[in-house]
């Protein structure tokens, strides 16, 4: 339960809309990795912001504001990533996920000068409002930042369906062997044998339990779905 415009509200009284109702994580065993961090609540004063990024192993994004409040959005599309300077970690790395340095919010002019790849670009511009919900594709980088006025509140998930599973997997199989390598490095240095630490743990299980999971099972139309439902907690 939670307070968004000077009224309470709760989650059970929320209907899930049936675009992100077949959200695979909730489909995971409880206590996998994402399941129950997922959907998150964002609360932003205005001029706080996200620097550029592109959301983890593959998934999508939805979010959703409520109260008052307003977000700016600067999105671009996959095919303009190299466009953005980015920086990937070097081999061994827990992710595989771009990093950037460019702000694109600051003044476009200067942006250019430093990165002239940038003028191939053609970011989408969106404001988001109270009672709007926007919807980012996996591999879209974006910048989010909070406008000047009162506060936002917003509920937002990463999510995976049936059109980005099969790169999801690929992303979570690269995680979970670089983690269980990371914890093996860091156990032979300090001279022991080191079991798998528990982050590498959960993303090796949610791996199984991808595989394993029956997500074929619901076929047809997706449809909403109240809260306790998409939780999976009733």
């Amino acid at each position: 339960m939670s307070q968004l415009g000077g009224k309470w509200v709760s989650l059970s009284h929320i209907d899930w809309s049936r675009y992100f109702s077949g959200d695979l994580f909730q489909r995971t065993p409880h206590g996998s990795l994402y399941r129950d961090s997922w959907p998150s609540l964002f609360v932003g004063p205005p001029g706080s912001a996200c620097s550029l990024h592109i959301d983890a192993n593959a998934t999508h994004f939805w979010m959703a504001l409520f109260g008052e409040g307003t977000k700016e959005w600067l999105l671009f599309p996959p095919d303009q990533t190299h466009l953005l300077h980015p920086f990937w970690p070097p081999f061994g790395a827990t992710t595989r996920d771009p990093i950037f340095h460019i702000d694109p919010f600051a003044p476009w002019a200067d942006q250019l000068r430093k990165y002239p790849s940038l003028a191939g670009t053609t970011p989408y511009r969106v404001v988001l409002k109270p009672g709007d919900v926007l919807f980012v594709p996996c591999g879209w980088a974006h910048a989010v930042r909070n406008l000047p006025g009162p506060p936002t509140v917003a509920l937002s998930a990463n999510y995976v369906d049936g059109s980005n599973l099969e790169k999801f997997v690929a992303e979570l199989k690269w995680q979970a062997i670089a983690e269980e390598e990371a914890a093996e490095i860091s156990g032979g240095a300090a001279g022991r044998s080191a079991p798998v630490d528990e982050a590498a743990g959960r993303s090796a299980a949610l791996l199984r339990a991808v595989g394993e999971g029956d997500f074929g099972a619901e076929r047809g139309e997706p449809t909403e779905k109240a809260w306790g439902e998409f939780k999976r907690v009733v």
